[in-house]
């Protein structure tokens, strides 16, 4: 589509291209053709049109502009001046005096026109005197310094047709160096470059124009030309048989159609089972993904915890990568950094250097850290941290006028991941909502917002807790509890005996360790199976 339209915006420029070319090539014919008619025999039509090309130049103006009205001005008031060079120089100061006075490229083409109406009528009056008040003052100023009267005197002039081409002519030269030295003030805009440029290739690609135009006018362009229509005609007849035989024969070329699809869609199922045999592997792999969550599925696993599993892998994929591309990032940030700095701040730009890829290195040893904190309840991290902060002591404050080149933060994967999860398991949970009430709509009430989900799944966090009200105040319970603490004395009650073994220290009159052990053994004896009896009684 992209292609197609720059296509036929190519083309149209093309066409448009060439149709401004055949244009400007035609006015360029015509208008030496007009130069030819008002010469007045003093030079060739090239020496004439040579001469309003530089004409055109020292006005800033296009030679389009000037020698159309040097051809209309010769044509319509040629007895007004003595030869082609007067009426030349005439047209420049009228050119520059418009310029001067603030016209613009519309007001100048209407005053020259108004100008050259007067010329040819013999005197300026009525529209054209108020076009000449308005968009040439200067001539205007010139006219009247000329007759040496008043702008209010100059318009009863007018009234009466006293202004005539002679006046103005004569006002014209008489002004010619006040025009001249306040237009050589006059600053030079892109439109008068693009003028000279416009006149400078019509002048270079002139007599190829006319080279061009001879050839249409010879024998052989005309052959050709009968040639061209022969075969527009040709096309014309043959575009109109060929929408004939379509209407003429509208079965047989949607049998043909028909055929054509049936052959196209043999192709595409040709093509269909290439494919399948060359893509057998991915095949394989997706129908065990989905063999796998369909089991998932079976065994309890919802809908969301698995599409949230997926979506949290896939994030901490992307962690993954953009800490890769992050890190070496920073690697060359450093560097450029160091390049950056290293001539207005040498000292502290090599102690950075080292600084940041010490820093680069620590940073990896601090997420192996963190794990084994996570593990042991240690803080090497913090101490590892320490170290780095240490070393930014080192570094120092910055100084001023240091050029920092930002750097990439890392993304956490395991945060990554959760994010991922939660994003999924949402996402899913909304589509789980949605099928659910879908389902109660059109199938009587039955729950699809599962995804093959064991019965009860979302209870399984209320294993063990009572929800049910509890009425202590109830003579079964009250039964329930003597009985229990009767049951908890005879288990804990504790058996120890309250022993008195008089003096148990060695004599001097024999007695052994070994005797005075025994008799401990047989008093606790005696005295544990008394205080049982009395329990249980």
């Amino acid at each position: 589509m992209v292609r197609w339209f720059w296509g036929l915006a190519a083309g149209y420029l093309s066409f448009a291209g060439v149709g401004a070319a055949m244009q400007t090539s035609d006015e360029y014919i015509n208008t030496k053709a007009r130069l030819d008619l008002i010469n007045d025999g003093l030079q060739t039509t090239d020496e004439l049109q040579s001469r309003i090309f530089s004409a055109a130049k020292r006005a800033r103006g296009s030679y389009e502009d000037m020698a159309g009205v040097i051809g209309r001005m010769g044509t319509l008031a040629g007895d007004a001046f003595r030869s082609n060079d007067e009426l030349i120089a005439f047209s420049e100061l009228m050119q520059k005096s418009f310029r001067v006075g603030g016209s613009g490229t519309m007001e100048q083409q209407a005053g020259m026109y108004q100008l050259s109406q007067a010329m040819a009528a013999g005197k300026l009056q009525g529209d054209e005197f108020r076009s000449i008040m308005e968009n040439a003052p200067m001539l205007a100023q010139a006219i009247a310094k000329f007759t040496e009267k008043s702008k209010g005197e100059l318009k009863q002039m007018s009234a009466e047709g006293t202004i005539t081409a002679d006046i103005i002519k004569g006002a014209m030269f008489a002004a010619a160096d006040d025009i001249n030295s306040k237009f050589a003030t006059m600053p030079r805009t892109f439109g008068d470059i693009w003028n000279e440029v416009k006149n400078s290739a019509l002048q270079s690609f002139g007599p190829l124009i006319e080279t061009i135009n001879q050839s249409m006018q010879s024998e052989n362009f005309d052959r050709l030309l009968n040639g061209l229509t022969i075969g527009l005609q040709m096309l014309a007849s043959g575009a109109s048989w060929a929408f004939s035989f379509i209407l003429n024969h509208l079965d047989l070329i949607r049998n043909f159609l028909v055929a054509l699809g049936i052959v196209a869609l043999a192709f595409a199922a040709q093509w269909l089972v290439s494919w399948v045999i060359a893509a057998w592997p991915v095949l394989a792999v997706i129908a065990g993904i989905m063999l796998l969550l369909w089991l998932l599925s079976k065994m309890g696993v919802t809908a969301d915890q698995i599409v949230g599993f997926v979506a949290g892998l896939f994030m901490g994929l992307y962690a993954a990568v953009y800490n890769g591309i992050a890190s070496l990032y920073n690697r060359f940030a450093v560097f450029a950094e160091f390049f950056a700095n290293v001539f207005n701040h040498p000292v502290y730009s090599a102690k950075k250097l080292f600084v940041d890829f010490v820093n680069t290195t620590l940073d990896s040893v601090k997420k192996v850290a963190e794990a084994i904190d996570w593990v042991f309840g240690s803080d090497l991290a913090g101490h590892i941290t320490s170290l780095q902060n240490q070393m930014q002591d080192w570094l120092g404050e910055m100084p001023e006028g240091y050029k920092v080149i930002q750097r990439m933060e890392e993304k956490s994967i395991i945060d990554e991941a959760k994010k991922g999860y939660d994003a999924g398991s949402n996402f899913m949970k909304g589509i789980s909502e949605k099928m659910g009430s879908l389902g109660k709509g059109l199938l009587g009430g039955m729950d699809m917002s599962g995804f093959g989900g064991a019965p009860n799944i979302e209870k399984v966090g209320e294993v063990g807790k009572i929800k049910d009200t509890v009425d202590i105040s109830s003579e079964d319970l009250k039964m329930m509890r003597e009985l229990a603490e009767m049951k908890s004395i005879q288990n804990f009650v504790t058996l120890t005996p309250q022993v008195s073994f008089g003096d148990t220290h060695v004599r001097q009159d024999g007695r052994s360790v070994d005797e005075i052990i025994a008799n401990i053994g047989d008093q606790m004896t005696e005295l544990i199976a008394s205080g049982a009896r009395g329990v249980y009684t």
